[in-house]
């Protein structure tokens, strides 16, 4: 069954096509000017981070009064162990707010995460939608409360996210889904067989629109401009940025990881020393069937736990272990996951 975006998004596709226009996707060179040459994005090794940079609405095909503006995203990817995941997000920047449809002189700097950094094990799409939704009473408090939930749920850690796939996905139906009370501006729907790195932009542009391909990044907001530095304020677009990495710096903050690793200490400090080697072999199940790790990172992850195992051996070193409320073994992020060893920063 289609989902409520892809839904919107065949019915914009009709509306823009009968108007002689298009929903059109392109990459973007560097904001200098400078190819962006794209780098394919390795399977099983890598994390992948998708950017909304920036946005514009230039007009209002429904609404004529004020309206609020947002950005909906919609990923998923597949998990060898638990199938097809998938992150959803509402942005909506302060200036998207209480927009007047008579004065849409300006783009919108968004450069907020989408997702990740999450595994890419191959299987990627993206649902993504430039948002104008009729101003009223209900409407701000109603995208206030979904982009906090979108907000706690987070955008790089299935776990953490899993328990609100179903209240955002109703709640964004309700609201995106009623063409009474929201319309698509411009959106995507699109899979990816193989992930590349760099910048896109989708844009509502009349087929065969005179300057579209020299369209480049503004250095100063990441908005589009023309060949000659003006900027391009003719149709409605989002402008988002693919990048992998094969380092995830915030590892520290996966909730299952962090949970399997402190009932560890919570076994030790108690004396029970048999039960917290039987939680050990728990943790390095969670870590290597984690969503939110690549393979090379979970055994990195469980070799560096393992090296803390001796300790439990000796009850006089678990006994003397500062405060009561520190873990014997030392905390979570002292395990150190990358050490000295940096990676290499991402590569567009």
């Amino acid at each position: 069954m289609a989902s409520w975006f892809r839904r919107i998004f065949q019915r914009g596709q009709k509306v823009v096509e009968q108007a002689g226009q298009d929903f059109v996707m392109r990459r973007l060179d560097a904001p200098d000017g400078t190819p962006d040459p794209p780098r394919k994005i390795s399977k099983d090794d890598e994390y992948v981070t998708i950017t909304a940079r920036s946005s514009r609405i230039v007009n209002v095909r429904k609404f004529t009064g004020k309206f609020y503006g947002c950005i909906h995203a919609r990923s998923h990817y597949l998990h060898e162990d638990r199938g097809e995941v998938e992150f959803q997000t509402v942005l909506a920047p302060k200036l998207l707010k209480e927009l007047d449809p008579m004065h849409l002189d300006r783009v919108i700097t968004v450069d907020q995460p989408v997702l990740g950094p999450v595994p890419y094990i191959g299987g990627f799409g993206l649902e993504l939608g430039l948002f104008s939704v009729k101003g009223g009473d209900l409407a701000g408090p109603y995208i206030d409360v979904l982009t906090s939930l979108a907000d706690t749920a987070g955008v790089g850690s299935f776990t953490k996210a899993l328990p609100f796939v179903g209240p955002l996905k109703t709640g964004l139906d309700l609201l995106l889904g009623n063409t009474d009370q929201a319309e698509l501006e411009i959106g995507l729907d699109q899979g990816f067989q193989d992930l590349t790195t760099g910048t896109w932009v989708i844009i509502r542009a009349p087929k065969g629109t005179a300057g579209i391909e020299q369209l480049r990044l503004d250095p100063e907001d990441a908005g589009l401009v023309d060949a000659n530095g003006a900027a391009w304020r003719q149709q409605p677009y989002v402008v988002f940025r693919i990048d992998g990495t094969n380092r995830r710096d915030d590892w520290m903050t996966i909730p299952d990881l962090k949970s399997a690793w402190d009932e560890i200490g919570m076994a030790a400090k108690a004396g029970r020393q048999d039960e917290a080697e039987k939680l050990f072999a728990h943790f390095e199940i969670v870590a290597k069937w984690s969503p939110d790790l690549v393979p090379t990172d979970a055994k990195r992850l469980v070799d560096k736990a393992r090296g803390r195992l001796p300790q439990l051996q000796t009850e006089r070193a678990v006994a003397k272990a500062a405060p009561a409320a520190a873990h014997p073994l030392g905390s979570f992020e002292s395990l150190d996951l990358y050490g000295d060893a940096r990676a290499p920063a991402p590569v567009s």
